[in-house]
C-alpha cells in the first residue's frame, strides 16, 4: 500500500529529526494503521499525511519538549489507543 509506505517514510523523517537530541522514537503498529486509515479516507499523497503527522504526532512531541517531559536521551513510544495518541516516555 502506497499510503502505508508514505506514513513509514514520514515517521522515519521525524525519528531522524530528533536523533541529534538523542531522543529515540518508536511507533506502534496501531499508530501506523491509524495514520494510514485516517489519510485513506481523504486525499491521497504525501501532503495530507504530513499534515496529519504534524497535528497528531509532532505537535504533542513539541509540547512535551517545551514542558521538558521529554529531554536528551529520552525514549518515546508513540501509540494509538482508544482513539487517542499516547506518548510513553522512558
Amino acid at each position: 500500500n502506497d499510503l502505508l509506505q508514505i506514513v513509514k517514510i514520514e515517521l522515519s523523517k521525524l525519528r531522524e529529526k530528533l536523533q541529534p537530541q538523542e531522543i529515540v522514537l518508536s511507533f506502534t503498529n496501531s499508530l501506523i494503521t491509524y495514520l494510514t486509515e485516517a489519510t485513506a479516507e481523504g486525499e491521497n499523497g504525501a501532503r495530507p499525511i504530513q499534515r496529519l503527522i504534524q497535528t497528531k504526532v509532532e505537535n504533542p512531541l513539541a509540547n512535551a519538549l517545551i514542558e521538558k517531559t521529554i529531554h536528551k536521551g529520552s525514549e518515546v513510544k508513540i501509540s494509538y489507543v482508544h482513539g487517542e495518541i499516547n506518548l510513553e516516555i522512558a
